[in-house]
């Protein structure tokens, strides 16, 4: 008796052990499932849910990295064709995509060159292999579909292109009265770095906001309509450039520059590319992803892209050259996410993301030997995620050292 006993509670143990064992294991499996979906069933829902956003922003925890740009091309060029998306905003300055517009509404083919169109964004971040071929795909979705899509920059980094094309359109109109305010403003303002250095800015703006007034109330008959709404946003980002002496100033100025395009262009559907730490929804950051998600709310989803190891391009601080750097993999709390799962796609709304973690976030320049993070809470910063367990370098066309 007592035998059959203790070989019933042997079974009982064994069972129990089996029960917790399968237990655990479905858990694991539940909570690789929340890291690792399926890539395609994914992408799908993805598109899905924010097809009837009013800004779709889309980060990268590095400027130069080949699947940053491969998702973000794909993704976008999803939202054009199914969802009337129309403008794909950028992290560079208003006048920078300039020549970039030309060149996808240009039914001449030889007239203006891609790679010369690039080059005159001023921003190496986007001088790739992969944005030139998103480039060539929407200029042939324009020769289609009647040049419905438009790049716009948001940024206030760099002031001279805007100065130059300012002062060309004021003198076209025998406009001369402000050529010498803007030359001097462009030979002490000509980027974001040196406005901060600079007190006269009170002055400049005062001039800056004459100019803008003079233009608001004068007769179209010496400036047609269009030439005066792209002045009036050439002189705001101008404004803006001026006064932005911080850097989360730069970030509210780069809201208020996405601002003005959809007051203009009563514009429904954007798409935003830019940093992680631009579009990120968080005041510690002062993000532009913070200050929109103030005024659009629900209808502002953003997009975070980071990875655990891999390679990129981005300026050596050791020797400021630019190259293709490595990081490698940190046991850093972001390691949890890739320790045992693949690539995926996943919303942020669930508990388990509703913590501090630590993520690479490395920008124009890196050091080696000091990693940089960005700890965010994925379910407050971001509405979806995409990770990589290992990242390529973009296919840059600009020289590498």
């Amino acid at each position: 008796m007592y035998q059959n006993l203790k070989t019933i509670g042997i079974v009982k143990i064994f069972l129990i052990e089996i029960f917790i064992l399968l237990a655990f294991t479905t858990y694991s499996q539940e909570q690789t499932k929340i890291f690792c979906n399926d890539k395609d069933s994914t992408f799908e829902n993805l598109q899905l849910f924010v097809k009837d956003k009013q800004i779709v922003a889309i980060g990268e925890a590095t400027h130069n990295s080949k699947e940053f740009y491969e998702f973000r091309a794909k993704f976008s060029s999803l939202l054009i064709e199914k969802d009337s998306f129309k403008t794909i905003a950028l992290e560079v300055g208003f006048s920078e995509v300039n020549k970039l517009n030309e060149y996808i509404n240009s039914t001449n083919n030889d007239s203006i060159d891609i790679v010369e169109a690039i080059k005159d964004m001023k921003y190496w971040l986007y001088q790739t292999e992969e944005f030139k071929d998103f480039v060539n795909w929407v200029k042939v979705y324009n020769k289609i579909n009647n040049n419905v899509i438009t790049f716009y920059g948001v940024d206030v980094l760099f002031l001279d292109s805007t100065i130059g094309l300012l002062q060309s359109s004021l003198k076209t109109n025998n406009i001369n009265k402000y050529e010498l305010t803007l030359e001097n403003i462009k030979n002490k303002y000509s980027n974001f770095y040196e406005v901060r250095a600079y007190p006269q800015k009170i002055y400049f703006t005062k001039k800056l906001e004459e100019i803008l007034e003079y233009i608001n109330i004068e007769d179209t008959t010496l400036m047609n309509q269009k030439t005066k709404e792209l002045n009036v946003l050439r002189v705001k980002q101008l404004i803006y450039g001026l006064n932005s002496k911080k850097i989360g100033n730069r970030d509210y100025y780069m809201c208020k520059m996405l601002e003005e395009y959809i007051i203009n262009n009563k514009t429904k559907k954007i798409i935003y590319w830019a940093h992680n730490d631009h579009v990120i929804n968080s005041l510690k950051f002062k993000s532009s992803g913070y200050f929109l998600k103030e005024i659009y709310k629900n209808n502002f989803f953003t997009i975070g892209q980071f990875f655990l190891e891999g390679y990129f391009n981005a300026y050596n601080e050791k020797n400021m050259k630019f190259e293709r750097m490595h990081v490698d993999k940190d046991k850093s709390l972001e390691y949890d996410f890739y320790s045992n799962c693949t690539n995926g796609y996943f919303f942020t709304n669930q508990s388990v993301f509703d913590k501090n973690y630590s993520f690479y976030s490395i920008g124009s320049s890196y050091k080696y030997g000091i990693n940089t993070y960005s700890f965010v809470n994925l379910k407050d910063d971001f509405d979806a995620v995409v990770f990589y367990r290992f990242i390529n370098s973009s296919n840059s066309f600009k020289k590498l050292f």
